[in-house]
């Protein structure tokens, strides 16, 4: 994500506003989350259910965008390089 910041502050222009959605296109579930930390981690992840919440049954960003106009592209997007970038930056 801090690769699609500096692209997108490098193309900056005076007077011009241009949003751009970051992600990988592809979400990720809170089991698969719990499944990916111990493969990762080694360790497990205590789990305790109570009342689902309303919510969205997905948010997945469109990162089209910022892809076409800067070129940019999510090489460290899949779920378990972000658990173990999260785990060693620990």
């Amino acid at each position: 994500m801090a690769d699609a910041v500096c692209l997108a502050l490098s193309a900056c222009r005076p007077g011009q506003w241009i949003p751009y959605n970051v992600g990988s296109g592809r979400g990720a579930s809170i089991l698969e989350l719990l499944d990916t930390v111990p493969e990762v981690t080694g360790h497990t992840v205590p789990v305790s259910y109570g009342p689902a919440a309303p919510e969205p049954p997905e948010l997945v960003a469109d990162s089209s965008r910022v892809r076409a106009e800067l070129g940019w592209a999510s090489p460290r997007s899949d779920i378990a390089t972000i658990v173990a970038d999260a785990w060693n930056a620990v």
